[in-house]
């Protein structure tokens, strides 16, 4: 019994060496990169709104209404506004395996800090015995909504094209697309 095992001993080591060197000359190949192309990587749900920037900023409104009865109320709204600027990657027109054409860079959203609202009346007496209304109140949000919209827009906040294309090109090369990017205007 024992010279059988002996005799059959080598074939065994042998089978066993082919069968691991099989096995990693397989999962060396189904771990080689291949190159991505660009509608597939920029197609990806990942990064389908491609935030580039996160900006915020204080913004303060007034308004004052004048009631003939009551008199004028006034008030302040002062808030912190957070928008979420970039582009949406859906809307990239592809000229060709390494062209792109970008779209604009648009602001996602804008979310006010419920924390940072305060409002501040300036009223006559008939008009400070009544309570800031609902209307009031969500006239102010969009007032607060609307000037950060304009502020970042008019301040040059919003990012540059060549800022845009620095981080799409940086996503490109994570995903293992190719190196060399042509942005058509």
């Amino acid at each position: 019994m024992n010279s059988r095992f002996y005799r059959e001993a080598p074939k065994w080591a042998i089978i066993s060496i082919i069968l691991v060197f099989g096995i990693i000359w397989l999962s060396q190949m189904s771990t080689s990169k291949r190159t991505l192309t660009l509608p597939e990587i920029l197609s990806n749900e990942s990064v389908s709104l491609l935030v580039t920037n996160e900006i915020t900023t204080q913004v303060v409104v007034a308004d004052e209404e004048t009631s003939t009865l009551l008199g004028i109320d006034g008030y302040i709204g002062i808030g912190i506004v957070t928008a979420f600027v970039g582009i949406d990657t859906t809307k990239i027109e592809y000229v060709s395996s390494n062209s792109i054409r970008l779209p604009d860079v648009e602001i996602f959203s804008l979310e006010i800090r419920d924390d940072s609202i305060k409002f501040y009346r300036n009223a006559t007496l008939l008009q400070r015995l009544s309570t800031l209304n609902e209307d009031q109140a969500t006239k102010v949000r969009k007032r607060l909504k609307d000037d950060a919209e304009s502020f970042i827009r008019q301040s040059g906040m919003m990012p540059t094209n060549d800022q845009v294309k620095s981080r799409i090109q940086t996503i490109i090369r994570e995903f293992g697309g190719p190196q060399e990017i042509d942005f058509q205007s």
